[in-house]
């Protein structure tokens, strides 16, 4: 999930420094209040994050690519319209600069709405993607984006519930109810955001009638 955060560039030609604190996935945007030239973005190092000029818009934004600080330079030229004996356009130069900490991705915490009913004896599966997302579809290799899927059922006399893979390769959540009642699983896995890893967690409800 991307999230974006949006702050205001005063306009000027001597430097300013801006600092800023995302995650990786996220975004922030610094808006710039005169309208733009001509201009240059660079990023040190740019592992760790990437920014462009949105033209349309006129705003800097910064991505959060993997954990550690960096810096971005935008610098360039803003229009002025210079009054004389005619109208004329000159560019005024500028140098901005932020320092910029990523940090690495929160966890993705989440209750499954529905209720998951099944009957004593009955068997129930699913694929796992559909609780922790499109990541978990498949058995893990080296460069999958998802690895350590663990369960945790707080009442295991009602139901066990265990993973497994179907004939096709896929990842499936497998609901067996064994006693009448209620009781609640937790999904935990982690998922590969830009290179790090972010914690998935997903609570669901399970009755046993």
């Amino acid at each position: 999930m991307r999230f974006a955060l949006l702050l205001v560039l005063v306009a000027g030609s001597v430097a300013a420094q801006e600092r800023r604190t995302i995650e990786v996935g996220q975004t922030t945007c610094i808006q710039v209040r005169r309208a733009v030239k001509s201009s240059t973005v660079s990023v040190e190092p740019p592992e760790v994050a990437q920014a462009r000029f949105d033209t349309n818009l006129n705003r800097l934004c910064i991505d959060g690519r993997h954990r550690g600080e960096a810096r971005v330079t935008f610098s360039g030229t803003y229009r002025r319209i210079v009054v004389g004996s005619e109208l004329r356009e000159e560019g005024l130069p500028f140098e901005h600069s932020a320092a910029v900490r990523v940090l690495p991705p929160s966890p993705d915490v989440r209750e499954i709405p529905r209720t998951y009913s099944l009957d004593r004896g009955q068997v129930r599966r699913a694929q796992l993607s559909v609780f922790l997302g499109s990541a978990f579809s498949r058995t893990s290799h080296e460069d999958d984006q998802w690895r350590a899927v663990n369960i945790e059922v707080d009442n295991p006399g009602i139901a066990n519930v265990r993973t497994t893979v179907d004939r096709h390769g896929r990842l499936m959540l497998e609901v067996t109810g064994d006693g009448g009642g209620n009781v609640r699983v937790k999904l935990t896995g982690e998922r590969r955001v830009h290179g790090d890893w972010q914690q998935v967690v997903r609570v669901l409800n399970v009755v046993v009638s």
